[in-house]
């Protein structure tokens, strides 16, 4: 039998390396590999594809935990509960084929689990970022292969994470040991926010997981853990102020996690969800209009008194750019001024201090700020404005959630107006983005589902713009376009009655 001790752990990122990673949805064939050590029944369930596979799993939840709150939630989150309510991870023993639960969590969004000979596995949740899916990998780091669900993670995203594990063990070995050596029942239940360095996924994928398992869940959190790149907003404690900030450790890297597991003896669990609640979206709206500084929230709610409508224009740089943007915001405004003549604006875009992971690491805070006060000292001229670009989160989220309706291209900035705010708008981008049937664009048009009640967005024709590639991302999805502004202006007059009914009372 293998000793997992420290040296064991020390080498493991280097033996990592020369690992084998199976595909079990495109490379069934492969799966022979596997024989002699994993039971029939188990590569059984690998060949039958994922979705029969999270079929099983789901409903075996369902068997050990039968609770009214269970069919609601995401296939990850019914995971979750399952371990809140045991304070043990169901998993899917890959060498007898049976059901069987462990106490011992490794590293984010993986466990270690021992065969009955004492072989160990590493069970793992990896998966695409807005998918909330459960068990997808199991990593053999006796066999140097490792098996994975190709339907819902990737082979390089499997590798990657492996990887990032493996180091971490290898950082921290004796902890390592001390964690898989560790038999007794979890202290502690520990519910881990997803990492999310990439606001529209934040609010997605991590922050929506909280309107899913707080209201019928929250008394068998022990603790929460939190990350401090997730920086968007402030943490579920403070958006829940009833949680008690006592409740929550925040962590910078992974290995400061497996420190944090292994100093507290918690298990811990990973909610994750793609939908956003009401009264997730009302939290964190009241969170911003407690933490917003005193003087932007008088000088919001001022604009917002003395305008009718009060209209929102959010900026981008980076990919996706409307190339007349400076201008035709300008001109947008003097129109819309003529309209309604009470009509105020405030411009919108990215916020100072934030986390700027990903495909938004390709952005500039800067350079919108430059961008903003240039709009706000020319529509200053004949109407009010203030800009929200560069201040903090907080004053962001008031100032949208104090618009009648917005004009904003398709982008994360849209998690703000719409999936926290629901606003009524109208949403510029490329062609992609604006031909409903173009599944490329899809990911940028789900701002218009996923959350309870969402208003219908006003989109314009894909024929309305001209594409122009953009350098850094050549995919068509992040074409920057141009657009005459007088098509934006039309589209508003169409739609008045929905989108600027104050005015229209006024």
């Amino acid at each position: 039998m293998v000793d997992y001790n420290s040296d064991y752990f020390r080498t493991f990122a280097e033996r990592l390396i020369s690992f084998d990673y199976i595909d079990a949805t495109r490379e069934p064939e492969r799966l022979a590999a596997l024989d002699g050590f994993c039971a029939p029944a188990f590569l059984d369930r690998l060949k039958g594809g994922y979705f029969a596979f999270l079929d099983e799993t789901l409903a075996e939840i369902e068997r050990r935990a039968p609770i009214e709150h269970l069919a609601s939630l995401s296939p990850r989150n019914r995971d979750v509960a399952h371990t809140l309510l045991t304070r043990e991870k169901l998993l899917l023993d890959p060498f007898s084929g049976q059901w069987r639960v462990t106490t011992r969590c490794i590293g984010r969004e993986a466990y270690w689990f021992e065969s009955a000979s004492g072989e160990g596995c590493i069970v793992a949740q990896y998966g695409f970022t807005f998918s909330p899916t459960g068990d997808t990998t199991y990593i053999f780091p006796d066999r140097g292969v490792a098996v994975f669900f190709g339907e819902f993670v990737a082979r390089s995203d499997v590798a990657r994470e492996a990887g990032e594990l493996a180091r971490n063990l290898a950082a921290w070995p004796a902890r390592a040991a001390e964690l898989v050596a560790n038999r007794e029942p979890a202290v502690y239940v520990a519910c881990a926010e997803m990492k999310a360095p990439h606001f529209g996924h934040y609010v997605w994928n991590a922050l929506s997981a909280w309107g899913a398992i707080l209201p019928p869940f929250e008394s068998r959190i022990d603790c929460f853990i939190g990350w401090r790149e997730n920086n968007y907003f402030a943490p579920v404690t403070e958006i829940f102020p009833g949680l008690g900030a006592e409740r929550i450790g925040i962590v910078r890297t992974d290995a400061e996690f497996l420190n944090l597991l292994q100093k507290s003896g918690a298990l811990a669990c990973f909610p994750k969800d793609d939908h956003i609640t009401e009264d997730l979206a009302r939290a964190v709206v009241e969170w911003a209009f407690r933490s917003c500084p005193p003087e932007r929230l008088a000088a919001l709610r001022a604009l917002k008194a003395q305008s009718q409508p009060l209209c929102l224009f959010s900026i981008r740089l980076g990919n996706r750019i409307w190339l007349e943007q400076r201008e035709g915001f300008v001109s947008l405004a003097r129109a819309l001024r003529e309209r309604f003549p009470k009509v105020g604006f405030l411009i919108d875009g990215l916020s100072a201090g934030k986390t700027m992971g990903w495909t938004h690491s390709l952005m500039s805070v800067d350079e919108e700020v430059t961008l903003a006060r240039a709009l706000v000292e020319d529509i200053s001229q004949f109407a009010p404005c203030l800009s929200l670009v560069g201040e903090t989160m907080e004053e962001s989220v008031v100032g949208v959630d104090l618009c009648d309706f917005f004009v904003a291209p398709a982008g994360s900035g849209l998690a703000k107006s719409k999936w926290i705010s629901n606003k009524p708008g109208v949403v510029v981008s490329n062609r992609s983005v604006l031909d409903r049937s173009d599944p490329d664009g899809w990911a940028v048009r789900v701002f218009e589902e996923k959350r309870d009640q969402i208003i219908p967005s006003v989109f314009l024709d894909k024929d309305d713009v001209v594409d122009v590639a953009c350098s850094d991302r050549p995919e068509k999805v992040h074409n920057s376009f141009h657009l005459d502004w007088r098509i934006i202006l039309s589209a508003i007059e169409r739609h008045e009655t929905e989108l600027c009914p104050r005015a229209l009372c006024s």
